[in-house]
């Protein structure tokens, strides 16, 4: 049996626990008062697992710092927690050692919010929240990165650059361990071409979610075996070209046919995977 069920906590201690417990309703416990139990005296097995008082059925008590991973930040956690029952009636009342069962699990996903006094707008569910996470991942994580030659955009003679895919971003600095130069938004872009052929054109200002993050996840798990780039020495001879919306094109050139075909699938997906961020995450994010 699933059964999903949300609640919100506000200003959780992070230094109490919490319970949380699975009851039968009223209705049930009126059906299990003394004067029904006498008019019928065959005991369901639910009712062996039913609190007398409170109608529980099972329970699980977690630290609510499990699931916080910070407290100064928005954080989701996912965890998994044993449903035990303490007070369950055995057949025979004197296998005391029955009294305690595990009765099954409970999936717990928590997102933690730190309270902030300019923030009106909080999500109104857990697909929400959890979707709001996710597009904050996809613009913080490096997809792929690398060395390549740059022409066009703001450089006007070729160029090599390491460069960076990060959401809604083509960054570039001198070398890897150097700071941002400069930055090309994908949201510009309205044209992938490779070998004089259109791989892929952005109709207007249209945002496709054609691709899922998943389905970004598998890609960079399939392209991790490739060879990474370690120096900027290399022959750059095979090329791609953006086209913007200014009418500027910019032509990046790699060191491989491998190289090449991985930032053409990242920006496949890329440049017509640009979801906004939430207004409750883009406050903590600045």
């Amino acid at each position: 049996m699933n059964i999903d069920h949300e609640i919100t906590i506000e200003d959780i201690d992070i230094d109490k626990k919490i319970c949380i417990m699975l009851k039968v309703d009223q209705q049930y416990l009126k059906k299990r008062s003394i004067w029904n139990k006498l008019l019928n005296k065959k005991q369901q097995e639910l009712d062996r697992y039913v609190h007398s008082q409170s109608g529980a059925i099972c329970q699980t008590v977690v630290a609510s710092s499990r699931l916080i991973k910070s407290s100064h930040e928005v954080s989701a956690v996912t965890g998994t927690m044993v449903l035990v029952n303490d007070w369950y009636t055995p057949h025979h009342r004197h296998k005391q050692s029955m009294r305690k069962k595990a009765v099954g699990k409970i999936i717990i996903q928590s997102l933690y919010i730190p309270r902030c006094c300019s923030l009106h707008s909080y999500p109104q569910s857990m697909k929400e929240a959890i979707d709001g996470t996710e597009i904050r991942r996809f613009y913080k994580t490096t997809w792929i990165s690398g060395y390549m030659q740059q022409i066009g955009g703001n450089t006007k003679v070729p160029c090599i650059r390491y460069f960076r895919l990060e959401g809604r971003f083509i960054t570039a600095a001198i070398g890897m361990q150097h700071e941002v130069l400069y930055k090309i938004p994908l949201s510009r872009v309205t044209q992938l071409i490779c070998d004089k052929s259109r791989i892929l054109k952005k109709e207007g200002n249209s945002i496709s979610h054609r691709y899922t993050l998943q389905q970004l996840d598998t890609l960079a798990e399939s392209h991790a075996n490739y060879p990474a780039q370690n120096d900027s020495t290399s022959n750059y001879d095979f090329k791609f070209q953006l086209n913007c919306d200014n009418d500027d094109s910019i032509t990046f050139s790699c060191e491989s046919i491998e190289e090449r075909k991985k930032w053409i699938h990242f920006l496949e997906v890329m440049i017509n995977y640009q979801p906004d961020i939430p207004d409750w995450l883009h406050l903590y994010d600045q």
